[in-house]
């Protein structure tokens, strides 16, 4: 079943020494997709923890949008996007951060490990 999917972003930062606020608004992305996951989980600094995209949206789906929030208030976590076995971004997210994209590439394996301890974040994706 095709869905349509909308990725959006907010950047604001409130005025409190002197400084001017900021308020920047992304336009929202809307791309056509068939289904979606979510992630709710908590990682630690062990293992990675590796999710299969085809094992929630179906045999050789790839992720076409990413949202992922570090919702620790103190530890980072790497996000490593792969393409057939191979990363292709690895990213630190900081505690309290969020990463959102739209992707042109087949990523097929998404990977999450916190820097030390256990972390808890969310982590969605669509076709």
């Amino acid at each position: 079943m095709a869905r349509t999917n909308t990725i959006s972003a907010d950047f604001k930062v409130s005025a409190g020494d002197g400084a001017d606020a900021i308020s920047v608004s992304f336009p929202s992305k809307a791309f056509t997709s068939g289904d979606a996951s979510l992630i709710n989980g908590t990682v630690g600094n062990v293992a990675a923890q590796t999710w299969t995209v085809a094992n929630f949206l179906g045999a050789s789906v790839t992720a076409g949008g990413l949202f992922f929030e570090n919702r620790d208030a103190t530890i980072a976590i790497t996000l490593t996007l792969e393409v057939g076995g191979s990363a292709v971004s690895t990213l630190v997210i900081p505690a309290g951060g969020v990463y959102v994209s739209r992707h042109t590439n087949a990523v097929d394996v998404i990977k999450v490990q916190a820097a030390s301890a256990t972390a808890d974040y969310t982590l969605a994706f669509g076709e």
